[in-house]
């Protein structure tokens, strides 16, 4: 399996099969899709007694859409994915949807790493450890340089690219609120958050506020992880590399 093949768009683009029976439709996602959870990202704990609760008495169908709302909204947002199992890729992302992104893809331990920034049609991707390998003879010409390729390829790089779009795709399958039941109110990084327990011990964390946003997504056990979600709206800098640390993809 290549490096590409570990960075799958459907893989980030079903987490929200998590939500539980009916959160990812099928119709979108061709692969097999990835449970994601296990590890939280974020800490929780129990909020203050007598905490204001801006979602008591509204149903989980309204909270859900009002999420996924917010969610689709946004300019910008920041997320992350931790594997239980470190052999599975993840993700570090600052993303801007429509636009681009920048941040970080992991493959896997032993599989290397990316490095990329994605702004409007152009793209730059930076290889690291055996992901090297992957252009064969290229492979020391682009050691410690970001290669320019298009963000329309339909190459190898596609699937990385496709990383941008992985958050929003992510909201876009959460379609209602079926298997979830209501849980406590806690404070996650000091912000107080509403817990929605599904099938099989998942967990998704919404911002208990009048505006609610997904915060994270959580499924236990050695096939679980986590994606969280955060820096709603917050700046995102798409500034490309410097021309001397730049190279020319290989066929482009």
């Amino acid at each position: 399996m290549t490096m590409y093949q570990r960075i799958p768009a459907a893989a980030v683009a079903c987490l929200a099969l998590g939500l539980g029976t009916t959160a990812c439709s099928s119709a979108a996602a061709p692969t097999p899709p990835v449970k994601v959870a296990g590890a939280d990202a974020k800490t929780a704990s129990a909020a203050p007694a007598g905490s204001a609760d801006p979602l008591a008495g509204m149903p989980l169908t309204a909270i859900v859409a009002k999420a996924k709302a917010n969610m689709l909204a946004l300019t910008s947002m920041h997320f992350v994915t931790h594997f239980t199992d470190p052999a599975q890729p993840s993700w570090d992302i600052h993303e801007i949807p429509g636009r681009g992104c920048a941040g970080t893809l992991t493959a896997g331990v032993g599989h290397g790493s990316v490095d990329l920034v994605v702004d409007g049609n152009k793209a730059w991707i930076k290889l690291e450890g055996e992901a090297l390998k992957e252009l064969g003879a290229n492979a020391e010409r682009a050691r410690g340089k970001y290669l320019a390729v298009s963000s329309a390829t339909s190459g190898k790089f596609a699937s990385v690219i496709a990383a941008c779009d992985m958050g929003k795709s992510v909201f876009a399958q959460m379609n209602d609120a079926q298997g979830l039941t209501r849980g406590a109110v806690v404070t996650v990084d000091g912000t107080p958050a509403l817990q929605l327990k599904g099938d099989g011990g998942i967990t998704v964390l919404v911002s208990d506020s009048a505006k609610p946003y997904l915060l994270s997504l959580t499924s236990p056990g050695a096939d679980g992880g986590t994606v969280s979600f955060s820096e709603f709206d917050k700046p995102v800098d798409l500034t490309p590399p410097p021309a001397a640390a730049v190279v020319t993809a290989p066929g482009a």
